[in-house]
């Protein structure tokens, strides 16, 4: 059996390669919805509160996601389903665990460091840091949070990718993000300065290639001189200057210290369906 350092290697290398074919350089980030239609993949999201995600092949291959999940993990999912299929693994289901360790299986961690490799590869966090000016050492738990929305990944898979995989933070500094990151409310209102309900994002110039994807209701922190074009958000100047997601479509964020504005995306809240149609506007009555 081939070891996991191994695998890793394996994984990582055959990320590189799907970045690679569809002219993804290795710093962008991405979505791994997104990556998976340039393959051809049906992805769909489904209400199923055991499920964890699911890779069919056929004639047209095809992702199942769990819905009900927080999105950072299914896009992970997604990214790992995706793994089963660059590796031909055939048909795989991964149930959620609850209370206990799924058995290791080698397919399983080669799928799981593919979906990391794809998200978050090194060259891709190295560039993030640098951009900000940030020290991996010296991470706080706002920055690392922003570090997570930035590649669309959890608060908490982004401090074990930083710290096991990439190793730019020693188990000490991780430890010490993962103690100040709960609990997470309490490090969204920090970014936001205010309360919010759901999450939030931080729209400025240092955001990654892949559109912004949110959710009604959920808020994006911006710059006093943000404009925003569509429908879909709402821009606010108090407390502090923010959009508003309220309701499905596609939107423009245009910010001064930024020469491209960030594509928006707003899904319905608990969308189930062909994930390409998440972000649709809904018809309007006449």
């Amino acid at each position: 059996m081939r070891g996991t350092r191994e695998l890793a290697t394996q994984a990582a290398r055959e990320a590189a390669r799907v970045r690679a074919r569809l002219g993804i350089g290795p710093t962008s980030s991405l979505c791994p919805l997104d990556i998976a239609e340039a393959l051809g993949i049906v992805v769909r999201l489904a209400a199923l509160p055991s499920l964890e995600g699911m890779y069919a092949p056929g004639d047209r291959n095809t992702v199942l996601l769990g819905a009900e999940r927080p999105w950072g993990r299914i896009r992970h999912t997604c990214g790992h389903e995706l793994g089963h299929h660059v590796f031909q693994h055939g048909t795989c289901v991964d149930e959620l665990c609850v209370g206990r360790r799924p058995k290791w299986k080698p397919e399983e961690y080669l799928a799981d460091r593919f979906s990391t490799a794809l998200t978050m590869p090194k060259l891709a966090v190295g560039d993030a840091l640098r951009r900000r000016g940030w020290k991996p050492a010296e991470l706080t738990a706002e920055q690392a949070f922003a570090l997570a929305q930035n590649f669309g990944v959890g608060y908490r898979s982004f401090v074990s990718h930083a710290e096991r995989s990439l190793r730019v933070l020693s188990p000490g500094a991780a430890d010490s993000l993962r103690r100040q990151g709960r609990p997470l409310g309490r490090v969204r209102r920090a970014v936001a300065g205010f309360e919010v309900e759901h999450d939030v994002f931080i729209g400025d110039q240092h955001w990654g290639a892949r559109p912004m994807d949110i959710e009604t209701g959920d808020i994006v922190v911006v710059a006093n001189d943000a404009l925003f074009a569509g429908t879909c958000a709402r821009l606010s100047r108090e407390p502090e200057a923010h959009l508003v997601a309220v309701g499905p479509g596609e939107g423009q964020l245009k910010l001064r210290a930024r020469r491209e504005p960030i594509r928006v995306r707003v899904g319905r809240r608990g969308f189930t369906g062909l994930a390409r149609y998440r972000h649709l506007e809904e018809p309007q009555n006449e």
